[in-house]
């Protein structure tokens, strides 16, 4: 090949791959990271609870009571029982049929209207989280959208997991990107102001909720969302041995570097989060070999064959994915929940499955180090030598099998 074909050639790859790269720019959709908090719980970003004020604006906007019609206010006249039936279906009450026959009519009209009614209050936007890319105190916050969920009664409230699972399918209605935030005014000027926010800090919500931000008016929750320290990082943080990750922050992967920062922000672990979670290296030559063809198939291309996963490990022992990684590449774990295949990621997903020494799994290399048990007095580096002396010895020999940690 001459080097005008080679270069012509080298131009064309630059080209599909500068386009491969528009493309993923153009596609990705905000939102749909935002209807599901497993999908950003870890990412590099930022939750926020808006204040009273900003939740009404939000809730009268999107969520607005039906008005009563002058037919049911007729009605609710001549009904008697009105308040009755009010009271009944606000307490989660039956209505037996004798309170209406007064004026069944009138009575039923009411009725109906009270049910409509009340559903739509449950229904109703209670709580506005606003998700940035990781904020640090007194820099100008990069918003990434809106989550709006149900305020939920007293008993949801109680429960310690109410938050997280209402975050996990929020409502439709008050869930938005930052350019939708950039659209939505703080105030209306009309007879019904939805909630018109008197003293806004903007004349846009996105304006409003970042300057709320900056200013420290909006609870910073991000903390709540995440569980305590993995068990592994737990005994070794007990025992003095370290108190973050040992293996540190793992660079920007290529597949993001062209995403907006709000994007990227949703696709890449914060490094605060890794001491939560547990991450591994597959040394299985076939598993790699489907891995790097799982990428290929989303048109992303690794660099190298190296696989490194991040992961919650779950009750019923095998881990949730939260970030598979080949080469330069990274796929999320909404990525890997629509596209790849439930067999490998069952086999992605469950790198240690105990210490039975008979049991057959893909080989890995566990780089959070989470030995059974540890010798002390430990030196970390000493333990990281080992453990990449290890890996180098199973990757030359070739690894079929694994029952303990290297």
């Amino acid at each position: 090949m001459t080097r005008i074909a080679r270069s012509t050639a080298a131009m064309l790859v630059m080209i599909v791959l500068t386009s491969v790269g528009t493309q993923a720019q153009n596609t990705f959709n905000v939102k749909e990271y935002l209807r599901r908090i497993e999908y950003y719980k870890y990412a590099n970003v930022s939750v926020f609870e808006a204040d009273s004020t900003t939740a009404l604006r939000f809730r009268e906007t999107f969520t607005p009571l039906t008005p009563k019609t002058t037919a049911v206010e007729e009605a609710e006249r001549e009904c008697s029982v009105s308040a009755q039936i009010w009271f009944l279906l606000r307490n989660k009450q039956s209505v037996p049929a004798s309170l209406l026959e007064v004026n069944r009519s009138a009575c039923e009209t009411v009725l109906e209207f009270a049910r409509h009614s009340t559903k739509e209050a449950e229904e109703r936007i209670g709580r506005v989280f606003i998700v940035t890319a990781k904020y640090k105190s007194g820099t100008e916050p990069i918003l990434v959208g809106a989550v709006s969920i149900e305020a939920g009664t007293f008993i949801q409230q109680a429960d310690p997991d109410f938050l997280k699972s209402s975050l996990n399918s929020p409502l439709a209605e008050g869930t938005l990107s930052s350019a939708e935030l950039q659209r939505f005014a703080t105030q209306e000027q009309s007879n019904s102001a939805k909630g018109s926010i008197k003293k806004p800090l903007g004349k846009t919500m996105l304006e409003h909720c970042a300057a709320s931000i900056k200013q420290g008016m909006f609870k910073d929750i991000t903390a709540e969302l995440r569980p305590t320290f993995s068990p592994e990082v737990a005994y070794l943080a007990k025992k003095g041995v370290f108190t973050v990750q040992p293996r540190g922050i793992l660079p920007l992967p290529k597949s993001v570097a062209t995403l907006t920062p709000e994007c990227a922000a949703l696709t890449t672990i914060d490094d605060e989060a890794l001491p939560y979670l547990t991450r591994w290296q597959v040394l299985e030559p076939r598993l790699i070999a489907t891995v790097r063809g799982y990428f290929f198939q989303q048109q992303k291309f690794p660099t190298d064959t190296t696989v490194i996963i991040t992961g919650e490990k779950r009750r019923t022992g095998k881990y949730e994915i939260y970030e598979l990684r080949c080469g330069n590449e990274v796929a999320t774990k909404k990525d890997l929940d629509n596209t790849m295949l439930q067999g490998v990621k069952d086999q992605l997903s469950e790198p240690i499955s105990g210490w039975n020494e008979g049991k057959e799994d893909y080989c890995h290399d566990a780089l959070t180090i989470a030995f059974r048990e540890l010798p002390l007095p430990v030196n970390i580096d000493d333990l990281l030598a080992a453990q990449k002396q290890t890996s180098t010895r199973r990757h030359k020999k070739g690894c079929w099998r694994k029952g303990r940690h290297p």
